[in-house]
């Protein structure tokens, strides 16, 4: 309920606002849900199994040249047939610069040739020593002797340079006839590096494991041939990879998840481990949910800042007519003021028909004062008329008053006329009585009678004179009553 007690420019910040950072979140969270979703079933289900095998298909690649070197000399027609020939001695020579040939060629670090018949041992520089399958160090040469494999890739020390190195032995064979073994010798630290050049992203490893477990070649040449896999792992992962799953295994080493696939290398019998941290393989893609989500972010506060732009540009108009209303309102408002009529919008229309609102307020307001001037003229007209009829309404009071003092001393003088009649009416009868009894005193009566008979005709002009003053008192009355009535008619119009 606060919110929409709130200005117009304020909801219309927060709720576009937040529609538009909802939208974008939302956007956000739906691309970042299928990238996860993509990464996964990209990059741990296709992208790293690619890349292992590129990796095991180039570690055959280089390891081709030493295997096809090695079954070369196993091969070779003049090796067979010295061997044949019970190792003629002229050729002996010959058969170390062979050798030396094939070292150099190979980059190898020993190159040797073992005779089963002798027991010679033969390297690039010549015979070094005699082989006895009395002794366990030469188990190797016997083992693959007596085994049905025809190539064997086996670590030991190099007996000539005291290193550890990773020897590719070759079984020499004629019409089923077992001859002797080639071995081709390769430093274990320069196939650690070898095999660090194999690598999957920036912190994932490339290493050999043989199929017993034992880690042959690693980049970190401490654990060539002296480090288990289930050390570097864990035991079950460990088994998942060496019971041949070719799925990716999930281990934590040191509170870090690591991702790992094994492939079988057939030209070694090993199996090619590679392990990548977890977090590099979906760190590409959060560092692109990141950027996606800034440039999202950055996106959301620009067109912000249009919404802000626009709400004021929307509120604006509507708080100049709140101003000029109130001003109005405020009884000091100017309506000579306009608003700008320049938009083509609704808020174009709104200061328009203000303006037209103001205008013919304006024109009524002027009506209204011309009326009143004229109205004010006229109530002065009127006051005057009214003073007039005041004073004539005085005097007309005093006319008045003067009438009714004549009218009440005509009155009393009535009354003195009526007792006068009354007692010369009394008078009369009593002198008719009189009359009527005393005869003789008739003379005195009639002289009597005609005096009062003076008195009666004085007295009826008296009442002549009565009517004839009465008859001007009727006048003023209806002069009277006519003032009367133009006065309660001025009286009305004012």
């Amino acid at each position: 309920m606060r919110f929409m007690q709130r200005s117009i420019q304020w909801q219309l910040m927060v709720s576009m606002g937040a529609a538009l950072l909802t939208s974008i979140l939302i956007v956000i969270l739906v691309y970042s849900s299928a990238v996860n979703r993509l990464a996964e079933r990209y990059l741990i289900g296709e992208a790293l199994p690619a890349n292992v095998t590129a990796i095991r298909n180039d570690i055959e690649r280089t390891l081709a040249a030493p295997i096809t070197a090695a079954a070369g000399i196993a091969g070779n027609t003049l090796v067979q047939d010295w061997l044949l020939d019970g190792e003629n001695d002229q050729q002996a020579a010959a058969m170390s610069r062979y050798l030396d040939g094939v070292k150099k060629q190979q980059d190898a670090l020993t190159t040797s040739i073992a005779v089963l018949e002798s027991g010679h041992y033969y390297t690039e520089t010549g015979l070094t020593r005699k082989l006895d399958r009395s002794n366990p160090s030469e188990g190797w040469f016997y083992s693959l002797i007596d085994g049905n494999l025809d190539r064997r890739v086996e670590i030991d020390t190099d007996k000539a340079t005291r290193q550890l190195t990773m020897f590719i032995n070759q079984r020499i064979s004629v019409d089923g006839r077992k001859l002797g073994v080639v071995g081709l010798g390769y430093s274990l630290r320069h196939m650690s590096e070898l095999v660090s050049g194999f690598r999957f992203g920036e912190r994932g490893e490339v290493y050999l494991v043989g199929a017993d477990g034992s880690v042959k070649v690693h980049p970190k040449s401490e654990y060539n041939d002296s480090a288990e896999l289930a050390q570097l792992m864990g035991g079950e992962a460990a088994g998942r990879l060496l019971g041949g799953e070719r799925q990716t295994v999930r281990f934590e080493r040191d509170g870090e998840a690591f991702l790992a696939l094994a492939q079988p290398l057939e030209s070694l019998g090993w199996i090619l481990v590679s392990e990548v941290p977890e977090a590099q393989i979906f760190g590409e893609a959060e560092r692109t949910m990141w950027t996606t989500s800034l440039i999202g972010l950055g996106i959301a506060l620009f067109f912000l800042f249009l919404v802000v732009l626009l709400a004021r540009g929307l509120v604006k108009p509507i708080r100049q007519v709140t101003s000029a209303l109130v001003e109005i309102g405020g009884g000091g408002g100017d309506l000579t003021r306009r608003l700008d009529e320049s938009r083509a919008d609704e808020l174009g229309d709104l200061a328009r028909g203000f303006n037209r609102f103001i205008g013919s307020l304006r024109s009524l307001i002027g009506d209204v004062l011309k009326t009143s001037e004229q109205l004010r003229t006229a109530v002065g007209q009127v006051s005057h008329v009214v003073d007039n009829t005041a004073g004539r309404a005085g005097r007309q009071h005093e006319m008045t008053d003067m009438v009714a003092t004549a009218v009440h001393e005509m009155g009393l003088t009535v009354q003195e006329i009526a007792r006068n009649a009354s007692n010369a009416a009394q008078a009369s009868q009593g002198a008719r009585s009189e009359a009527m009894q005393a005869r003789t005193v008739v003379g005195e009566s009639i002289a009597h009678i005609e005096r009062m008979s003076g008195d009666i005709g004085q007295a009826a002009d008296a009442v002549t004179d009565l009517a004839q003053q009465v008859a001007s008192i009727d006048k003023v009355l209806a002069v009277i009553r006519s003032i009367s009535e133009q006065t309660n008619l001025l009286a009305l119009n004012a």
